[in-house]
């Protein structure tokens, strides 16, 4: 860890060394904050909506501007 650390100051870093218990503190500290999210959404891969949605282009429309306030 000191190479690193000497690395980071060198470059104009900082260094910060923790000890923590398990991996749960270190996610809920380091990751929950820059989470971003990733793939598709749910609903996309969903094929539980009614086939009455489809059968008309108001419906279509209806699940197409759902869909899209959803992203």
């Amino acid at each position: 860890m000191a190479q690193l650390t000497a690395f980071a100051k060198l470059n104009d870093g900082t260094s910060v060394i923790e000890t923590l218990p398990s991996w749960l503190p270190f996610f809920k500290q380091f990751i929950v904050e820059v989470e971003a999210p990733i793939g598709t959404p749910k609903v996309l891969g969903s094929r539980l909506m009614p086939r009455i949605l489809f059968e008309s282009a108001e419906g279509r429309a209806r699940v197409v501007t759902h869909l899209l306030s959803q992203t």
